[in-house]
């Protein structure tokens, strides 16, 4: 079940611009398919340990979120990490989400992610 936590996750990218992205928890990745909005924009996949405590599995972007994860191609590393939370951010401009993304894959290595990782 996908269930919207109200609060915010704050990730900084390489350039030291800080994105606020709104968390949502689920129980397995299944929960995500056809459950979150129909609009654009980035996403981090965390496991969250110890409450605040976040560690970065994977980050993307999606034109529409609500259909990005019916074949997502890193579904198995994100699963095998155990990914618990999903945090995202409202993107409308296709250039900015591309910008957005390598600026935050850059300053973090996220597990699942091949290409910009720190």
């Amino acid at each position: 079940m996908l269930r919207n936590l109200h609060q915010t996750l704050s990730i900084k990218g390489v350039s030291g611009q800080t994105y606020t992205l709104h968390q949502f928890s689920f129980d397995d990745f299944d929960d995500l398919k056809g459950t979150l909005p129909n609009y654009g924009g980035i996403y981090v996949f965390t496991r969250a340990v110890l409450g605040q405590k976040h560690n970065p599995i994977y980050c993307g972007k999606a034109d529409d979120f609500s259909t990005r994860y019916n074949n997502h191609h890193a579904e198995p590393c994100i699963r095998k990490n155990r990914a618990n939370r999903i945090s995202i951010m409202r993107v409308d401009s296709p250039s900015n989400r591309d910008t957005i993304e390598i600026d935050i894959l850059e300053a973090y290595n996220f597990a699942c992610n091949t290409q910009h990782n720190c």
